[in-house]
């Protein structure tokens, strides 16, 4: 496919790993923005219509709880599709998508380093998106029967491991009760190019050893592997990558904006 000129599809990825991690290790520059627009809560839509020999044809698509009369609209065509029951789905699409991706994430990265492409799903972590966030690159590995019992980092990262509520017997003894039940989980990068998530072991601080119980496989962790850390089953912010542009000494600027698995929900 062209660089310049192709399709990139917008699917539900919510069963698929980024193909890409970013963190302050390998990429500057991170930053958001978002802006606050008066949004249209439905859509007046012009198409043509195949049932009516490809005649112009109107209907009103809207946000449940609005009605034509209650409601801003917004006039909008839609080339290429010509059936009512694709028109709606688009248009539903496109109410949805105004929700749920209105938040722009922008970073800079070395060109050579970039494997994604428009369309993408990619993973962030950033300390502006969680105070749990880190990343290192590995410097050696403990293994454990051929399985990895444990990894060391090049530099210390936050990990937790807290006991859930009804595990604690003194609440007054609690300094965060947002650290309650808090784990680390761990993505790593592996040199095959696919991206895991594990729970991590141990207890809470920061340190730079990772370890793993059960111990995780080893197909794919060595030396340099880039790891990052954040609230288990929360450890990366999952993007889409929206464009990629070229800027000078080889960079590019990545622009992003959020997976939205709820709008194949």
């Amino acid at each position: 496919m062209s660089e310049r000129w192709g399709v990139a599809r917008d699917l539900d990825r919510s069963a698929e790993a980024p193909v890409q991690i970013f963190t302050p290790r390998n990429s500057s520059g991170f930053e958001w923005t978002k802006a606050f627009p008066r949004l249209p809560h439905g859509f007046r839509v012009s198409f043509s219509d195949a049932e009516r020999d490809h005649d112009t044809r109107q209907i009103m698509v809207m946000r449940p709880g609005y009605s034509d009369d209650s409601g801003l609209v917004e006039q909008v065509r839609y080339a290429g599709l010509v059936t009512e029951a694709e028109v709606r789905k688009r248009a539903e699409y496109d109410l949805a998508q105004a929700d749920m991706r209105g938040v722009y994430y922008t970073l800079s990265a070395p060109a050579e380093a970039i494997v994604c492409r428009r369309g993408d799903l990619v993973g962030v972590v950033h300390d502006t998106l969680s105070a749990q966030a880190g990343a290192g690159r590995v410097m050696d590995v403990a293994l454990d029967g051929g399985n990895v019992a444990a990894i060391r980092l090049d530099n210390p990262v936050p990990v937790s491991n807290e006991p859930d509520l009804l595990a604690v017997t003194d609440m007054r003894a609690v300094t965060d009760m947002r650290a309650i039940g808090r784990r680390t989980g761990a993505a790593i990068r592996r040199t095959t190019g696919t991206v895991t998530v594990h729970a991590v072991a141990g207890g809470t601080g920061e340190t730079d050893v990772l370890e793993f119980d059960p111990p995780i496989p080893a197909a794919g962790i060595a030396e340099d592997v880039l790891v990052a850390v954040g609230d288990l089953g929360r450890e990366m912010l999952r993007a889409v990558v929206f464009a990629v542009e070229p800027r000078a000494d080889f960079m590019a600027s990545l622009t992003l904006v959020d997976e939205g698995k709820e709008l194949w929900a």
